[in-house]
């Protein structure tokens, strides 16, 4: 078995590109307040730094026990030289947040234009 990269989310996605790179998409370190991509040759890698997309603060901004997680990109729905990302939010207090905060645990998307 060989780390294919580092700083990585259980769940991810990759895309290929117009220009032919493939982007890794996921949420910076695991439960991270970035969504992030990294950039490759090939869908498998190797894979270059970490370039930031999105800052998920204000979404977990209403309560210290929320959280981002498992940010994907989803090729079928992206335009060119767009990704459309989606993240969810949930919180380390679920079964008494969700009753106050009934968004939590639903996806959030976001499109982010990269340069072609």
């Amino acid at each position: 078995i060989k780390t294919v990269t580092d700083r990585l989310s259980n769940e991810l996605g990759v895309m290929r590109l117009e220009d032919g790179r493939y982007a890794l998409v996921f949420q910076e370190e695991g439960l991270g307040k970035y969504v992030a991509m990294r950039l490759g040759s090939s869908p498998v890698g190797p894979w270059g730094n970490v370039i930031r997309l999105f800052d998920c603060s204000a979404s977990v901004a209403e309560d210290k026990d929320f959280f981002p997680y498992n940010a994907k990109v989803h090729p079928v729905l992206s335009r060119p030289n767009e990704l459309l990302i989606s993240y969810n939010v949930n919180s380390f207090d679920f079964f008494n947040d969700v009753k106050q905060f009934p968004q939590l645990y639903r996806p959030r998307f976001v499109r982010v234009k990269i340069n072609g």
